[in-house]
């Protein structure tokens, strides 16, 4: 559908271009037939005769001139806002492309990046149940050790002082 859009332009310009042409034969034409008509008219009142049919065709052909020029200048205008339209297009559809690549990229990574987080999360939060089995463990391993420790004192004050402590194990 563009490529006729274009196709369309470009035929409207050779239109113009070739109406500008046939315009200025045209007018060469008539200005060489005046000027052949002027230098053959050897009587005087044909030569005036000539003259003002001249100065008429004359001003009929820069009349009709001014209004080919002032066609082919809208017509111009035409095509030069139809190609300012069609470029402004082609710019946006480019940089809605260019964007959509970079966005659609940026959003991977950050998918990626959301994936990986929620992995080490997971991680994160295994470490930290794992911290607090070995603390507990070590607070029941502290008071095991402790709860020894009182029993060997109370162990040691039920000795009397007259039985000789028992021999070092070697």
């Amino acid at each position: 559908m563009q490529y006729s859009r274009d196709s369309s332009v470009w035929r409207t310009l050779a239109a113009a271009f070739g109406d500008g042409l046939a315009f200025g034969v045209g007018v060469a034409l008539t200005r060489n037939a005046a000027q052949l008509v002027a230098t053959r008219s050897a009587a005087p009142e044909l030569e005036s005769k000539a003259r003002l049919d001249l100065e008429t065709l004359t001003a009929q052909a820069r009349s009709q001139a001014e209004a080919d020029m002032q066609s082919v200048r809208g017509q111009m205008a035409a095509i030069h806002e139809e190609f300012a339209q069609t470029v402004a297009r082609l710019v946006d559809d480019q940089i809605a492309a260019a964007i959509t690549a970079r966005w659609q990229a940026l959003e991977g990574r950050l998918r990626d990046t959301i994936r990986e987080e929620i992995r080490l999360s997971g991680k994160d939060q295994q470490i930290a149940e794992l911290r607090e089995r070995v603390e507990r463990q070590e607070r029941n391993l502290l008071n095991l050790v402790m709860t020894l420790g009182q029993s060997c004192l109370q162990a040691a004050g039920n000795i009397s002082p007259e039985e000789p402590p028992p021999p070092p194990l070697a």
